[in-house]
């Protein structure tokens, strides 16, 4: 059995302190990748390896003593997350690196939907259950189809904001999407002239570690629709108690804010995938 990400602290509870050590590792860890206004601060892109993940686990346990050899199998399985327990496919990604666990507690409910109210939640199976679960719910709640193609021929324009702190809707799945979404279209700038999406740095599902204002992306929406103004970079800012903490452009993907002392803020290109990709078993076509 693999449990998913919002059962396993209730198997090897965390305390706040311990968990606290965690984000903090993952940002120290992470802090070589970052700008200097994020370093330490944050973590703007959470794509990370094997190795990544053994080396956030070592230092987070450098830092508190507390976390257990179970702590650290429990950490191995949040920041990797739920695979098929008999095949190996990747069912859905894990929590990114400096976001909180309690965030993604209480999201089993909808396995109810399908098992029953009495169905116990610390006993779900990867390997029986979850074909079942997904066959049943996926084709009503599953955002998944990158064919836009009717979307794309009326003129529609979306953007889709990530952010890289959220552990409950972790990035992970939206860069995986979008990158689905450009193999269907053939290129990345055939989707980019109608779909863009921004990983928002530090911005978490409630409150979080980053960014906490954006412009009115509707507007830009309406904008890129109505008038023909492309969105691109975009300023997102951290205010806490009226006190601007953070000011920094945000790029849509796949470019990343990058930092020269001469010249300051610049876009860089970021790295494109990185991230497993979800099995399609697990993501069928939306029903009729």
């Amino acid at each position: 059995m693999y449990s998913l990400s919002c059962e396993i602290p209730r198997q090897c509870p965390f305390t706040e302190s311990q968990e606290a050590n965690i984000i903090a590792a993952g940002n120290e860890y992470m802090a070589t990748r970052e700008i200097p206004q994020t370093a330490g601060k944050l973590v703007s892109d959470p794509r990370c390896n094997k190795a990544d993940i053994e080396a956030v686990i070592a230092l987070a346990r450098k830092k508190d003593t507390t976390l257990t050899d179970q702590h650290a199998e429990a950490m191995r399985k949040l920041f990797d997350g739920p695979k098929h327990s008999v095949t190996g496919e990747r069912i859905f990604c894990g929590i990114p690196f400096g976001s909180s666990f309690k965030a993604a507690h209480g999201h089993l409910y909808l396995f109810r939907w399908v098992f029953g109210p009495d169905k116990n939640l610390a006993e779900l199976n990867f390997g029986a259950d979850i074909g079942t679960y997904a066959a049943a719910l996926a084709p009503y709640l599953n955002a998944e189809n990158p064919d836009l193609s009717a979307f794309e021929k009326r003129g529609g324009k979306l953007l889709m904001i990530s952010g890289s702190a959220d552990s409950v809707v972790p990035f992970h799945a939206s860069i995986d999407y979008y990158e689905r979404t450009a193999e269907h279209f053939g290129s990345l700038d055939k989707v980019r002239s109608f779909l863009r999406l921004y990983l928002v740095p530090g911005m978490s599902h409630g409150p979080g570690p980053g960014i906490n204002k954006l412009p009115n992306m509707l507007k830009l929406v309406v904008d890129w629709r109505e008038k023909n103004v492309v969105p691109d970079v975009i300023q997102g800012q951290r205010i806490v108690n009226g006190k601007t903490e953070i000011d920094i452009p945000v790029y849509p993907y796949p470019g990343k804010t990058g930092w020269d002392e001469a010249g300051g803020f610049k876009k860089i290109d970021g790295p494109r995938l990185g991230v497993d990709r979800i099995s399609a078993r697990f993501i069928p076509p939306a029903a009729d």
